[in-house]
């Protein structure tokens, strides 16, 4: 009886079995974890190296618009069109001029730095001025007064030469798609534009692509054109004038406090107030462009194509249609970015603009000011500053976007495959990997 009592305690018992195997789980599930957590921070580091090599590449072309020669010859004068629109002969003026060069700039960025199919497609834009800014305008919106403002001609068909930069991606277009462009899809268009302008970034040899690896060039949504993948295997996106990854205003849509006259320079609301104590205005992701230090230094971040401040933001009316100078447009660097880790973008990067012939997707050559600034929308090609229904900028993050719309906002890529932003009212772009959240130098 003692034997046979020893001989049954040398199994193990079912709770003891089932204790160790609960044991043997737990540790497995923390080896797990860790490795998972291990595995997460590397695609992670690997993404940022990835995006800051995509933000090295992109800074030498960035920079370069700054001195960068425009092709136009000015004449000391030229035929303009008076209010009447009778043919006058006017005189070159250097404010004129700068207004030139500041439209061939951005004409030029949106050939040379496409983010979109419609950047690809669309040539050269008619080139705009503005005459005197105490020039008369007659109103032509319902109910508007005619009033002292800016008033648009265009020099009559000028426009630049297409540059040879831009053939080429149209080349590229066409032998990716097999000579037929219109497969292009417009779900990672971002995506792709920004492979097409590193593929063509060359040097001794090289190319901008030379540092990603083999499995880290793509075709996600098979359209024949590739993208770069992040470690996760998702697109990297870009934007080229992400206007609203900066300050804005917060939950009740004004800069400042609501309903106050923050700074008492005579408007309510404007954008001098940015960021005013007591405010809810939404701080910036970026430290590479940001509304509110324009407004607290205007040359610190101040738009560097725009020296002379010709573009019409700089200039609006007071109560008594007198011009004042106001501080709206500042730097705009290119935004490329990550999913992250949810493999949500969370930043809106098009819009059904509906200026446009909805639904249609944005056009930067027929981009128009919007009612209320000028009496009526005029034509004011490539802005980079366009808004949606006069809000929401193009690099607005979700968190914003869900605080100010309250409800789902179309666009192009939120989720990967999507087109609806979550309506869950949680911001989740906190994980989106970019290259704006950097030391300036």
């Amino acid at each position: 009886m003692i034997r046979n009592r020893a001989a049954r305690r040398q199994a193990f018992t079912l709770a003891e079995l089932l204790v160790a195997v609960a044991i043997i789980v737990i540790l497995a599930s923390t080896v797990l974890l860790a490795m998972y957590g291990a595995m997460e921070n590397a695609r992670e580091s690997r993404t940022r190296s990835q995006i800051a090599h995509i933000h090295e590449q992109l800074s030498y072309r960035w920079q370069s618009y700054r001195s960068r020669s425009v092709p136009l010859r000015l004449s000391s004068s030229f035929v303009s069109l008076d209010d009447s629109s009778n043919q006058v002969r006017q005189r070159m003026t250097a404010r004129i001029a700068a207004q030139l060069r500041l439209a061939a700039l951005r004409d030029l960025q949106r050939m040379e730095l496409p983010d979109r199919r419609l950047d690809v497609f669309d040539g050269p834009s008619l080139l705009y001025y503005e005459n005197d800014p105490r020039r008369w305008y007659p109103a032509a919106a319902p109910g508007a007064q005619s009033r002292w403002l800016p008033y648009p001609n265009p020099l009559g068909p000028t426009t630049l030469s297409q540059p040879a930069l831009h053939r080429t991606y149209q080349e590229f277009v066409n032998l990716r798609t097999g000579g037929n462009p219109a497969v292009w899809s417009e779900t990672f268009q971002g995506a792709e534009c920004l492979y097409m302008i590193l593929a063509n970034m060359q040097e001794g040899g090289t190319t901008a692509l030379d540092f990603f690896k083999a499995a880290e060039i793509g075709d996600v949504d098979r359209d024949g054109m590739p993208e770069i993948l992040d470690a996760w295997g998702h697109p990297i996106e870009f934007i080229r004038w992400p206007a609203g990854f900066s300050a804005h205003p917060g939950t009740d849509l004004a800069w400042g406090v609501a309903g106050v006259d923050d700074d008492q320079d005579g408007q309510v609301d404007n954008g001098s107030e940015a960021a005013w104590l007591g405010s809810d205005d939404i701080a910036s992701p970026s430290d590479l462009h940001d509304r509110s230090t324009s407004v607290s230094d205007p040359g610190s971040s101040s738009d560097p194509l725009d020296p002379f401040k010709v573009d019409y933001r700089w200039w609006t009316v007071d109560g008594n249609n007198n011009p004042y100078f106001v501080d709206d447009p500042f730097a705009l660097f290119p935004l490329v970015y990550s999913a992250g880790r949810d493999g949500i973008y969370d930043i809106l990067s098009d819009t059904n603009e509906p200026i446009f012939a909805a639904p249609a997707p944005l056009r930067y050559t027929a981009t128009m000011r919007p009612w209320g600034t000028m009496g009526a929308q005029v034509p004011y090609p490539n802005d980079p500053y366009v808004a949606i229904d006069n809000q929401f900028e193009i690099g607005r993050t979700s968190g914003a976007l869900l605080l100010l719309y309250g409800a789902d906002l179309p666009s192009h890529d939120w989720p990967v495959g999507t087109k609806t932003v979550p309506a869950d009212g949680i911001d989740n772009s906190t994980d989106n990997i970019h290259n704006h959240y950097i030391e300036v130098r």
